[in-house]
């Protein structure tokens, strides 16, 4: 078995978290998104990063910011992606109705479409786990 000291696990949905923030005068949503990992790390063991606008280049993010916490720290860590697959367009409107940010039913629209393209590559990662959300 092997241990880890600290563990990250990015649970996504539809692809946008930079498009939340478009037109913000915050620039730095990245160094603020790593900031937020390095604290969240160094006050727990399992970080669970629940963004359902998180898409896979900015999961790598996550992992990268999370990978230099662990080396600066010297402790081993881990990230988990657990991706809810089967989701159709309809439960994606609904799930963004939800949030505390919506964004338009056109661009949930057009970011479903990404996602079903998207869904064969996530099944390749290695540390993605697909789940249905309807269980």
């Amino acid at each position: 078995t092997w241990k880890v000291d600290k563990c990250i696990v990015v649970l996504r949905g539809l692809p946008a978290l930079y498009q939340v923030y478009q037109g913000r005068e915050n620039p730095s949503t990245k160094a603020c998104m790593e900031q937020d990992v390095k604290n969240s790390l160094s006050m727990a063991d399992v970080v669970i990063v629940d963004d359902l606008n998180i898409d896979i280049a900015e999961c790598s993010e996550v992992a990268n910011a999370g990978e230099t916490f662990w080396r600066d720290e010297g402790c081993l860590g881990k990230v988990y992606t657990v991706n809810f697959g089967c989701r159709n367009e309809e439960h994606a409107l609904t799930l963004n109705a939800r949030t505390w940010r919506p964004l338009s039913e056109e661009a949930i629209r057009q970011l479903y479409k990404k996602y079903a393209e998207l869904e064969p590559e996530l099944q390749s990662l290695r540390n993605v786990i697909i789940v249905d959300p309807d269980i």
